[in-house]
């Protein structure tokens, strides 16, 4: 089932769990203070972690600021991301960082 919602339900994830197109990503930044309870902790044992670096422009003396296109483009398809895929992203704070996310991958 696809919806046109950016915001889906718990249910809704369960019940199209099994979709191949289904890509799950943890966009949760690592906490520099507890970095291996972060690490080792995945709410959703089926998602990939969003690795920031791969995603941002490591130029830049700003933090996390977006890549050009080939790198942005090579780094989610190495996730299988395409653009058939349906997409879902959390982070462990709520929408602390998985808005970030959600908001480059648009």
């Amino acid at each position: 089932m696809i919806t046109t919602s950016p915001i889906v339900s718990a249910t809704w994830l369960f019940e199209n769990r099994d979709n191949p197109e289904l890509i799950i990503l943890d966009g949760s930044l690592k906490n520099p203070i507890k970095r291996n309870l972060i690490m080792s902790h995945k709410i959703i044992p089926e998602a990939l972690p969003f690795e920031w670096d791969k995603f941002s422009d490591l130029k830049n003396n700003l933090p996390h600021m977006m890549p050009n296109e080939v790198k942005f483009t090579q780094s989610a398809q190495e996730l299988g991301i395409n653009s058939n895929s349906l997409l879902v992203v959390y982070d462990r704070v709520g929408i602390y960082s998985s808005t970030r996310v959600w908001l480059q991958l648009c």
